[in-house]
């Protein structure tokens, strides 16, 4: 059986580490979890190649290049993995600009996020 591959796409590194913990719980340890510090660094993911995820995790709010702008570049790509959005709060504008993506599995707030991840996944796997 394949290990389950997330990309973790936020700044803070403590919401990084609850992620991966949570993913963990729900599918054990034995999952691959690749951390990138905001787009820059993800999208370069991509640009070289690298391994295509189940799912990406992406906050909206990031300093260099913030989650709008990764999915300016992402929506072209080929074979895309569902993203699930996170912000600090769920403002009705995001939700309706994400809709403009058709990417994005879900937006949630990061506060909810551990309460989330075993209804995203289920989510996940029902659309495949």
């Amino acid at each position: 059986m394949k290990q389950p591959h997330y990309l973790l796409v936020d700044d803070d590194p403590i919401n990084n580490m609850i992620n991966e913990r949570m993913l963990k719980k729900h599918h054990g340890e034995d999952i691959v979890c690749q951390v990138f510090p905001d787009g820059k660094p993800a999208i370069s993911h991509f640009k070289n190649g690298g391994a295509k995820p189940d799912m990406i995790f992406l906050d909206i709010n990031m300093p260099e290049v913030d989650g709008w702008e990764f999915l300016e570049f992402y929506r072209h790509q080929n074979d895309k993995a569902p993203v699930v959005m996170l912000t600090s709060s769920i403002e009705p504008k995001d939700l309706e600009k994400s809709k403009l993506y058709d990417c994005i599995l879900d937006c949630i707030s990061m506060k909810l996020m551990p309460n989330s991840i075993e209804k995203i996944v289920k989510k996940m796997q029902d659309n495949n």
